[in-house]
């Protein structure tokens, strides 16, 4: 009799953000939950030493409507099929995504693991991103868990001529008193 489990991550994004102060917005907002499910830090290391943390936090798919009507190949019927490969290219990074959430939030019974998550950013044109996430994997041994993506993108984050990235770890557990940072 195998216990049930599932894991759903949810997020949803605000054009333009909900200002805050100083060009300062949050642009997205979400989380994570997984009931019979645990953190897998040596996972979550290898996804941020990769620089891959984009696949937990706030993964984008799909292609730029620039024009507004929801139509991302522009021929009136709500779809993206004139042959550029989108489509393939979202199925890949569904499967991309499937498979880092299951290789960094295993099953494991009895388990809990909660991730809220937040993402801000700077600037008119957002130059600056920020996302992070405190995840906790519940109960006893309660285990913290930091994980946090910088994007610099330079004039804009559609056509940079300048991209910088960063990644960041961070673990505290209380059972072992120790507290690790992994910056990739």
């Amino acid at each position: 009799n195998t216990p049930v489990s599932f894991l759903l991550m949810l997020g949803v994004s605000f054009t333009p953000g909900i200002q805050l102060s100083f060009g300062f917005a949050i642009s997205a907002l979400g989380g994570l939950v997984g009931i019979n499910h645990r953190v897998d830090i040596t996972a979550l290391r290898r996804l941020v030493s990769d620089g891959n943390t984009d696949q937990v936090l706030f993964p984008h798919f799909g292609g730029k409507d620039t024009d507004g009507d929801d139509d991302a190949d522009g021929d009136g019927d709500g779809d993206d099929k004139d042959g550029d490969d989108k489509d393939d290219d979202d199925d890949k990074k569904a499967d991309d995504v499937i498979n880092a959430l299951t290789d960094v939030f295993p099953t494991d019974t009895g388990r809990f693991v909660i991730a809220p998550m937040v993402q801000l950013t700077w600037g008119e044109i957002p130059l600056v991103s920020l996302s992070g996430a405190l995840v906790l994997d519940l109960p006893a041994p309660v285990q913290a868990t930091i994980l946090g993506r910088l994007e610099v993108n330079v004039p804009a984050p559609e056509a940079p001529l300048i991209h910088l990235q960063a990644s960041v770890l961070g673990t505290f557990d209380p059972g072992v008193p120790s507290f690790e940072i992994l910056v990739s």
